[in-house]
């Protein structure tokens, strides 16, 4: 639906090759970092976090714009005719690894506080994955930015309300069949239970997913 110019991915995967490594050479993806190395994850966490800066420099200089966001930039950017600004999306699976690392723990802190809190206006915008958030110690009321949560079928209280937030057991009651999730609990209330959708999930064929990736390489 987006070209590269509206879009960018980093793509952070600590299972070494399992999961984001189909998406190699896609033009979307600024980065995709598939190993645990500090400097290398250092090195990506930083570049993101500075966009802050910089985008933040770029809105400014615009001085047309009042409360200014990426969509108000990028409307004034195709009106006047300079570059546009693409939503950059972070997505990093097994989240937890950064908080067990104690080369990384420390700088993934403040950069995901300082991405969570600034980023959203500016077009940045942090996805967390992980198998269980009672592992991912998040800086004070980091977790609060994260009004968009989505739950598969958990096993416990304890991984609901780590990831909920509140007294929301819903995952554990999630559909699963022939060993694989088929639903998920959608929530965009920031974890409240009077916010919980459950929802259906697709599925794509890796042959189907191989044939959209090399169209969209093409």
């Amino acid at each position: 639906t987006y070209g590269p110019d509206r879009l960018q991915l980093s793509l952070l995967d600590f299972k070494s090759n399992v999961g984001f490594g189909i998406y190699r050479g896609l033009a979307h993806v600024a980065d995709l970092i598939d190993s645990q190395d500090p400097t290398t994850v250092e090195r990506a966490l930083t570049r993101f976090a500075d966009e802050i800066d910089r985008r933040g420099r770029l809105f400014a200089l615009q001085t047309k714009l009042v409360n200014a966001n990426l969509d108000k930039y990028n409307a004034l950017a195709e009106a006047e005719g300079f570059a546009l600004l693409p939503r950059w999306i972070m997505v990093i699976d097994e989240a937890q690894v950064l908080f067990e690392s104690r080369a990384l723990k420390g700088l993934a802190k403040y950069m995901l506080s300082r991405i969570s809190r600034m980023g959203a206006g500016l077009g940045l915008h942090l996805i967390i994955c992980t198998q269980s958030f009672q592992n991912v110690d998040f800086e004070g009321d980091v977790k609060a930015q994260f009004r968009l949560r989505l739950g598969l079928k958990l096993a416990n209280s304890q991984d609901c309300r780590a990831l909920m937030g509140h007294d929301n057991d819903a995952p554990m009651h999630l559909r699963v069949k022939d060993g694989f999730p088929r639903q998920a609990v959608l929530n965009t209330d920031d974890g409240l239970p009077r916010g919980n959708q459950v929802v259906n999930l697709d599925f794509i064929a890796d042959e189907e997913a191989a044939r959209r990736l090399s169209e969209l390489k093409a």
